[in-house]
C-alpha cells in the first residue's frame, strides 16, 4: 500500500510537471521571429556589443528609459553571448524568467485558497502576457519577481514566522532586488511589497535581527542603496521614459482593455495608435465578441474584487491589498503629473494579483457555474492570445522589411531617407549618414528648410510621424514634391516621386 504522504508528494510531482508542460507550451506558442520594433531594437543594438566597456559606454551615452532597466540590459547583454542576436534569441531570454515566474505562481497557489493547477492554466492562457514574452524588454523579468514576491508574502500571511526565516528572507530579498532593478517603475511595486512583509511581521520585529537573518538584510541594505544611488544619477542625467503621449483618460482605458486579456479580440495596437477610438468603430458588428470579452473579463474581476473587500480582514486578502493599491494610486498619479503615458506594460507586477482575483471569483462560486464561467474565460483568452499570435493586424513594426527596402534601392544606387528609429537601422545593418552614397540619410523631425536644401531622394520610409515628424513638415514636403506612397508596411509608408512611376514613352 502507498502512504498517504507518498501519495501526496506524487500527485505534487505530478501537478508540477503539468505546470511546467502548460508554461512550455505558452512559450513555443507565444514566441515569434518576427521583425523587433522600436524598443526591442535599443535592447538589441546594447546586447550585440562585444564587451561590457563597449556596452556600457553605448548604454551610458543614451538617456532614454533603458539607462533605468540596468538588471534586464545586463542580463540580455550576456543572453546575447550564449544564444545569439535574432530575434527569437533575444526575445527567448525571458524564457528563464517565465519558468521562475511559474514555479513560484505553482507555490503560491500551494499555499493559498487558489488550485496551482487552475492558477497555472490560467496564467499560461493570458494574452497580456503573451504579448510581451514576445518582446525582448524586461517586463517578464518583472513578472517573475512580482511571482517571487506574491508566493512569499502567500507564504508568509499563513504563517508569519516563515517571513522571518533566513531561507523566506534569501528569497524576499532577491524578489525585491529583481523588481527593483528590473526598471525603476519597479521600485514602486517592491516598496509596498515590502511594505506588505512589514505588516505582516509587525508583531514578531524583536526575531528580525537574528543572527540567521542577518546576512540576506545586510545584502538587501547594501544593494538597494546602490540602486537607488544608481537611479539618482540616470535621473540627474536627464535619463527618462519617451515624452510621446500623455496619461489621459483613453490611455487608462486601453490599459484595462489590455489588462482584462481581451486586446487580441479588437483591431491591432497599430491601428488604434494611428487612428485612435474610431479604429473601434469601423469594425461593426465584430465589435460584438469585444465588448462581451470585456464585460465577461470585468464582471469576473469586479466579482473578485468584491469577495476580496469582503474578506479584507483575511491576512492575505489585507496583505494583498498593501501590496497593490497603493503602487497603483501612486503611478496614476505620477502618470497625470508628469509628462509620460501609462501603458499596460507599466502593470505587469499587478498581473499575479489580478490572476489571484480571477481565481478568487471562481472559488467562491458553486462548483458547476464555476466550471463553466472558468472555461468560458480560458476560451476568451485562448482565441484573443492566439489572435494576438498569429493575427496579421497584430503584428509589430516591421524595421526588417523597411530596411531591406532601403538596402536594395541603395544597392541600385539610389538616395534614401530614412525617417524612423535609428537603433533599428543599426540593427537590421542599415547604414544611416548624412551625405553618403552608400547609406540612407537620416530624416528625423527636420524643417521645412531643411529638406528643400537637400538634394530630393529617390525612395523615402516613414514611420510613425507623431514621433519622428511631428510637426508634418517631412510629410507637406513629400506631397509637395509629388511624392506617393507605393507600399505599406506594419507601421510604415514607402514613397516614391509619381514622376518616377510613369514608365517612360515607348516601353
Amino acid at each position: 500500500m502507498i502512504r498517504p504522504d507518498l501519495e501526496t508528494r506524487r500527485a505534487g510531482d505530478w501537478s508540477l510537471l503539468f505546470a511546467a508542460l502548460a508554461t512550455l507550451g505558452m512559450a513555443f506558442l507565444a514566441l515569434t521571429n518576427q521583425s523587433l520594433w522600436i524598443d526591442e531594437a535599443h535592447s538589441a543594438v546594447k546586447a550585440i556589443q562585444p564587451s561590457l566597456a563597449s556596452w556600457w559606454h553605448l548604454f551610458a551615452a543614451e538617456k532614454g528609459s533603458d539607462l533605468q532597466m540596468p538588471f534586464y540590459m545586463l542580463w540580455l547583454w550576456a543572453w546575447e553571448k550564449m544564444a545569439g542576436h535574432s530575434e527569437l534569441a533575444l526575445r527567448a531570454a525571458n524564457l528563464p524568467w517565465l519558468f521562475l515566474a511559474h514555479y513560484f505562481l505553482f507555490r503560491a497557489g500551494q499555499k493559498s485558497f487558489l488550485g496551482p493547477i487552475p492558477l497555472l492554466v490560467l496564467a499560461s492562457l493570458n494574452p497580456f502576457l503573451w504579448v510581451y514574452l514576445n518582446e525582448a524588454r524586461p517586463y517578464v523579468m518583472q513578472y517573475a519577481a512580482a511571482c517571487v514576491l506574491g508566493a512569499f508574502l502567500c507564504e508568509a500571511a499563513t504563517d508569519p514566522a516563515a517571513a522571518l526565516k533566513p531561507v523566506g528572507l534569501w528569497i524576499f530579498t532577491g524578489g525585491l532586488l529583481l523588481l527593483c532593478g528590473s526598471s525603476l517603475l519597479g521600485v514602486i511595486w517592491a516598496a509596498f511589497s515590502g511594505a506588505a512583509w512589514l505588516y505582516l511581521i509587525r508583531g514578531h520585529l524583536r526575531l528580525l535581527f537574528r543572527r540567521p537573518n542577518r546576512p540576506p538584510l545586510a545584502l538587501a541594505g547594501l544593494s538597494l542603496g546602490a540602486l537607488g544611488v544608481y537611479y539618482f544619477w540616470t535621473l540627474r542625467s536627464g535619463a527618462g521614459a519617451s515624452t510621446a503621449g500623455r496619461t489621459g483618460f483613453l490611455s487608462l482605458a486601453f490599459v484595462i482593455y489590455e489588462l482584462l486579456g481581451v486586446a487580441g479580440l479588437g483591431p491591432g495596437r497599430l491601428d488604434i495608435r494611428e487612428h485612435g477610438v474610431e479604429t473601434f468603430r469601423i469594425m461593426g458588428v465584430w465589435l460584438i465578441p469585444v465588448i462581451g470579452g470585456l464585460l465577461f473579463s470585468l464582471g469576473l474581476l469586479g466579482y473578485g474584487l468584491a469577495r476580496a473587500w469582503a474578506a479584507r480582514g483575511n491576512a492575505l486578502i489585507r496583505t494583498g491589498l498593501i501590496a497593490t493599491v497603493p503602487p497603483l494610486v501612486l503611478l496614476f498619479v505620477l502618470g497625470y503629473a508628469q509628462d509620460f503615458r501609462l501603458l499596460g506594460r507599466h502593470f505587469m507586477p499587478l498581473v499575479p494579483t489580478l490572476l489571484g482575483l480571477f481565481m478568487l471569483a471562481f472559488s467562491e462560486m458553486k462548483r458547476r457555474p464555476a466550471t463553466v464561467w472558468a472555461a468560458t474565460l480560458a476560451a476568451i483568452w485562448l482565441t484573443s492570445s492566439l489572435s494576438l499570435r498569429f493575427g496579421e493586424r497584430h503584428r509589430k513594426d516591421d524595421y526588417r522589411a523597411a530596411a531591406g527596402f532601403a538596402q536594395a534601392a541603395l544597392r541600385q544606387g539610389e538616395s534614401v531617407w530614412w525617417s524612423a528609429d535609428p537603433a533599428a537601422a543599426t540593427y537590421y545593418a542599415l547604414s544611416l549618414a548624412e551625405a553618403q552614397t552608400n547609406a540612407a540619410r537620416p530624416v528625423i523631425a527636420f524643417e521645412t528648410a531643411r529638406l528643400a536644401a537637400l538634394p530630393l531622394p529617390d525612395l523615402v520610409i516613414t514611420s510613425k510621424p507623431d514621433i519622428y515628424d511631428p510637426a508634418g513638415q517631412l510629410g507637406d514636403f513629400l506631397r509637395t514634391h509629388d511624392f506617393r506612397p507605393v507600399r505599406d508596411l506594419p507601421a510604415f509608408r514607402i514613397w516614391r516621386r509619381a514622376s518616377a512611376l510613369v514608365p517612360p514613352e515607348g516601353h
